[in-house]
């Protein structure tokens, strides 16, 4: 759930990443199923899971390909979703969305 709650940080929904399903995380699913047009049902299922990962996914592919760090694969990730939505995507200390600040 941790993982689920940092990648709707980094897209820009505000929830606190504690691991636990709570009403903010259970209205961030849903407003994150709404925009990506998927049902909106608030179940991280197979498809919500897939399109919530596949900015990570594909910086991790472009990665492999171009045999290159974690790290690297990382900041594409970074930049993908910051030519998505170029709005600050600071978040709690010690999270995902924190190291894509610094990154930026």
């Amino acid at each position: 759930m941790v993982l689920v709650q940092e990648w709707l940080c980094l897209r820009g929904y505000h929830v606190v990443v504690d691991g636990t399903f709570g009403p903010a995380t259970d209205s961030a699913v849903c407003a994150f199923q709404r925009s990506a047009g998927l049902p909106t049902n608030g179940v991280v299922d197979e498809q919500t899971f897939r399109w919530l990962a596949a900015p990570m996914m594909s910086a991790l592919r472009q990665a492999s390909i171009d045999q290159q760090s974690l790290g690297h694969a990382g900041r594409l990730c970074a930049a993908t979703l910051l030519a998505a939505s170029p709005k600050d995507r600071r978040a709690k200390q010690g999270t995902m969305g924190s190291a894509l600040h610094e990154w930026s």
